[in-house]
């Protein structure tokens, strides 16, 4: 598996694991996807992912906030029906 769930954020897997990768640019200005964190399970992946994605918002007050956080799940959402895990 292979999914790109933003610009900046991929879940790839193996037969053990689900990863949060995240794209680092090198010095030579080359993208790479860099392995995060590795999860058990898919459901404990997209759960942090959601939380990272909050930590970093810009969002100045509540209501920013909790649409940022609609927009966050919405992705989720659509990463899980595109690998027909709901």
């Amino acid at each position: 598996m292979e999914i790109k769930v933003s610009d900046d954020y991929m879940i790839t897997s193996d037969d053990r694991q689900y990863i949060l990768r995240e794209l680092y640019i090198d010095k030579d200005g080359e993208e790479n996807w860099k392995p995060k964190h590795y999860f058990g399970k898919l459901e404990t992946l997209l759960s942090h992912y959601l939380d990272l994605r909050v930590r970093k918002s810009d969002s100045k007050t509540m209501k920013e906030l909790i649409e940022e956080v609609k927009g966050i799940r919405k992705e989720i959402t659509q990463v899980i029906e595109s690998i027909g895990a709901s």
